[in-house]
């Protein structure tokens, strides 16, 4: 049960996207910038924890 959703390899290609993101806006590489940033979108979407989510930000953060 400790990997059945597949949700610690979700979180390791999202924190990949975010890098390759940020390597991209100190190259000034705006597609590449585009392209990750576009790919954090889903992500997030997918995860559940877009900050713009329709239902705003899960239950669990208004616990921080």
């Amino acid at each position: 049960m400790d990997d059945d959703l597949g949700t610690p390899a979700a979180v390791a290609a999202l924190f990949e996207a975010i890098r390759t993101g940020n390597q991209a806006i100190t190259a000034a590489d705006g597609d590449a910038v585009r392209s990750e940033l576009l790919a954090v979108d889903a992500m997030l979407t997918v995860l559940g924890i877009h900050p713009s989510a329709p239902n705003g930000p899960p239950a669990l953060w208004a616990m921080t």
